[in-house]
């Protein structure tokens, strides 16, 4: 059962992945028989494409699968199919990040927030326009002609 808390041989999924490796969309290691973790609550994170860039998270908007989202410890989680990932914490919350920028994408707002237990916070990605930068021609007239002497 997870997030249970139990102690003894039963495998606490929730235990999480303390050693700051990828996660699953929820921890992926399993706690070691006698090994004893409480948990109180659990926080959710969604990332997804802010198409329109006015902060909200609408229906027509893509989640973002594959994005790695890490705690303060430095233990990391990736988003699932639905651009979701489900923690299970101890505390009152958790402080979460995520990157600036993922391909083609710039984050819109904070990229670290605290989650309190219980509730979901959402992380909105807006695309970024691709400028094409032309460098002005180079007229013949502005060429200059230099001449090298060596003096012996």
């Amino acid at each position: 059962k997870k997030g249970s808390g139990k102690k003894g041989s039963e495998v606490n999924e929730s235990c999480g992945n303390k050693s700051g490796k990828k996660g699953s969309g929820s921890s992926s290691t399993p706690c070691e028989v006698g090994q004893e973790e409480t948990l109180s609550s659990i926080i959710t994170v969604i990332v997804y494409e802010d198409s329109n860039g006015n902060g909200i998270q609408e229906e027509n908007e893509r989640l973002l699968p594959d994005v790695i989202v890490s705690a303060l410890d430095g233990t990391q989680y990736t988003t699932n199919a639905n651009g979701a990932v489900t923690v299970g914490i101890s505390g009152e919350s958790l402080e979460v990040s995520v990157k600036d920028t993922l391909p083609g994408l710039t984050l819109n707002g904070q990229p670290t927030k605290s989650v309190p237990a219980g509730e979901t916070v959402r992380f909105g990605y807006v695309p970024v326009e691709e400028i094409i930068i032309t460098p002005p021609p180079v007229l013949e007239s502005s060429l200059v002609s230099v001449t090298l002497y060596v003096d012996s």
